[in-house]
């Protein structure tokens, strides 16, 4: 357990149709690709002054090199929040856990935490070493709670002293109430419950660390910070080493769970019966949809259809826009043809360079409309194509 204190230039033509028509079809190309625009609209933008928030992060970007694997991500964990973040493979969501934990840096970015914090973080493979037993190793996530034990049975064998019993009895009765609220007389039972719920047998429970497997030194982890009761669970991949009995166990004891928990799991039906919350995860940022899975793939499906009418009304508004000032650049309508260019180029001059190729990426990635031509989407945004 982890304890915390707390964009261009407008590319120039040889003569003004060249421009009207240079412009125009980069601007309907760069909408088409900014197809997934909406989900700014929808990006969950949280502040510090959020109320029990017990982890926030603004503006986090993470570049290795030269390759940028995301960028923009804000975000706030509340207090007993259940988050599942989501996306394809490769789009950065272990890299994320990995930032706001603390074990790498941001190439940008602020991450805070709320003072005296406790975080269990399950990283998809642990590396528990040493020769003390799997039970040895959960008896240290109650490490308190066996030192308070200890106090009690002190204060015990001195009291057997009259002289002594007197001043030691109202501080033993304090002590052994605290005691009994923290579950110190159950903490054995929770410990074998737990370890049988995660597909542990009793023969188990003694064995050395050295001696059990890469997912049974996982599943042993997890045992471990589920008994040490953080504030917030961290979990990536928490299902990957468990059978099916012992994802149930793991939902309903999730079910129950007080503090707050932050998930990645490509497991859709363990995500439907455990979070409330999920985080899409984009090259740009977050998206937030409330609910289970399977409310996200059904949310998200009316943000793409609400995103593809606005396209669409952009698209004929471009297009009428360009056909009066192809018609008019050389008439008499002069004046207001060249003020519209003007306009036009205004707009170009937000697609930026950069912000063109991580949506290209993510398309390559999400495929949520129709298909495009890279060679000629790279072309009309004034990007180099690439060979393969």
């Amino acid at each position: 357990m982890w304890k915390f204190g707390l964009q261009h230039q407008i590319s120039t033509h040889p003569s003004p149709m060249g421009c009207v028509v240079g412009i125009g079809n980069k601007l309907i190309k760069a909408a088409r690709l900014y197809h997934g625009i909406m989900g700014r609209f929808f990006t969950l933008t949280l502040t510090s002054a959020l109320a029990m928030a017990l982890l926030t992060a603004s503006q986090l970007s993470k570049s290795y090199g030269p390759d940028d694997i995301f960028s923009g991500v804000t975000l706030s964990v509340p207090y007993k929040a259940r988050i599942a973040i989501v996306g394809p493979n490769g789009i950065g969501k272990t890299t994320l856990l990995r930032l706001l934990m603390g074990i790498e840096e941001p190439s940008s970015g602020q991450i805070r935490r709320a003072r005296k914090i406790s975080i269990g973080y399950l990283p998809q493979e642990a590396s528990l070493h040493g020769e003390h037993s799997l039970w040895q190793e959960c008896l240290s996530a109650v490490g308190e709670l066996r030192a308070m034990e200890a106090r009690l049975a002190e204060m015990e064998s001195a009291m057997s002293d009259p002289q002594q019993a007197g001043e030691l009895l109202e501080r033993y009765g304090a002590l052994q109430q605290e005691f009994e609220l923290l579950g110190g007389y159950t903490y054995e039972t929770r410990i074998r419950q737990t370890l049988t719920g995660l597909g542990f047998d009793k023969i188990d429970f003694h064995r050395p660390l050295g001696q059990l497997s890469g997912g049974q030194r996982t599943r042993a982890l997890l045992a471990r910070l589920l008994l040490s009761k953080p504030d917030l669970l961290v979990l990536d991949e928490p299902t990957n080493h468990l059978d099916i009995k012992a994802v149930e166990w793991l939902e309903g004891y999730l079910s129950k769970w007080e503090g707050a928990a932050l998930l990645v799991s490509h497991d859709r039906y363990f995500l439907d019966r455990v979070v409330d919350h999920i985080w899409e995860m984009t090259p740009s940022g977050l998206e937030t949809y409330r609910g289970n899975y399977s409310a996200y793939l059904v949310h998200r499906q009316e943000r793409w259809d609400l995103s593809q009418q606005i396209y669409e009304s952009e698209r004929a508004r471009l297009e009428k826009e360009l056909d009066y000032i192809k018609r008019n650049i050389a008439g008499q309508n002069t004046t207001q043809a060249k003020g519209k260019l003007r306009r036009l180029r205004t707009g170009r001059s937000h697609l930026r360079r950069k912000k063109s190729k991580r949506v290209l990426r993510s398309f390559d990635k999400y495929e949520k409309v129709d298909p495009v031509d890279r060679k000629r989407v790279r072309r009309l945004l004034g990007l180099k194509h690439r060979k393969k």
